[in-house]
């Protein structure tokens, strides 16, 4: 088995179907896919049922234990060279499979692959000319080794559909049970600092869906999310001694903003909350897909009430 797809799902009815559906369109067909329905309350485990028919499609359900503890669990089971993680509301482009595979077959040392993605408004049904590099200020130029490390420290620019070879996993430990929140930036930071190389696969091979409500935040919980990170890099980490100066120096930050004034807090919350505001009444919307997202998703991107599912077609 060359690829295990990991889609941890939650209450994810209405998505799971075109995510699961994302995958089976892929141009490379060596995966198996598991789904881990994380004690769903409304039909997910029936939209993941209707897709076992295909033997590669493998549901697992078990009681609600967090979005770390259900990848965990896929991880887990999973038995192919390398381990992808979908979100059960993104979708891959039909070449995502194929391209991790060829860069990280380069790569001896990976650990991780990651890309760039379209970001879809889910209320307007369009695009946005800004791709999630571009949102989550991607630096410009590359870099490996403590200078990736540190710019990665600052914040993390790394989209959540990677793939990471199963043996990484096997060494460094999945995604940290007892974080509900930023689980996926500990253990990017957690790889790197390890020793492993992040590779970045050139191009969009990936659709974020940015729902309602998805720039919202609870605060404290972000907060508390970031300080365990950075706590976790200076106390569980293999980290050399200017990397954990970086991370000292971000802990220190985030305390110096939490001991801060209520009444200072409450301003810098309002500036924040009009300052998205303003960033996403200036976000630009493509009038047209891009056309190898049109190609692959005739429907999407076209406006309110678009269908997800891709196209049918199998490539062998």
């Amino acid at each position: 088995m060359r690829f295990s797809v990991v889609i941890a799902a939650y209450n994810a009815a209405s998505t799971l179907g075109e995510a699961i559906g994302s995958v089976l369109s892929q141009t490379c067909q060596e995966f198996e896919v598991i789904i881990v329905d994380d004690g769903s309350r409304d039909d997910t485990a029936g939209v993941a049922t209707e897709f076992a028919a295909d033997g590669r499609v493998k549901v697992h359900r078990q009681e609600n234990a967090g979005p770390s503890a259900a990848r965990n669990r896929g991880i887990a089971l999973a038995r192919g060279k390398y381990v992808s993680m979908l979100d059960s509301d993104d979708l891959w482009l039909p070449n995502y499979l194929s391209e991790m595979g060829r860069a990280l077959d380069k790569s001896p040392n990976a650990g991780f692959a990651y890309t760039d993605a379209w970001a879809l408004e889910e209320t307007s049904g369009r695009f946005l000319q800004a791709t999630t590099a571009t949102l989550r200020h991607h630096p410009s130029t590359p870099m490996s080794g403590e200078r990736f490390i540190a710019a990665l420290l600052r914040h993390n620019f790394v989209h959540n559909s990677v793939t990471v070879p199963r043996t990484v996993f096997e060494q460094v430990g999945g995604y940290d049970p007892k974080m509900s929140h930023s689980e996926d930036y500990e253990l990017w930071l957690r790889i790197v600092i390890s020793g492993f190389d992040a590779v970045r696969v050139a191009g969009q091979l990936a659709i974020y869906r940015i729902r309602p409500g998805s720039l919202s935040h609870d605060e404290t919980a972000m907060i508390d999310g970031l300080h365990a990170v950075y706590e976790s890099v200076l106390q569980r980490h293999p980290a050399s001694p200017s990397v954990k100066a970086l991370a000292q120096a971000r802990l220190e930050e985030i305390d110096r903003y939490t001991r801060g004034n209520v009444r200072i807090r409450e301003r810098v919350r309002r500036e924040l909350g009009e300052a998205t505001r303003r960033v996403r009444s200036r976000w630009r919307l493509r009038s047209t897909p891009p056309p190898h997202v049109a190609e692959a998703f005739p429907n999407l991107g076209l406006g309110r009430s678009t269908s997800l599912r891709p196209t049918t077609k199998r490539h062998l």
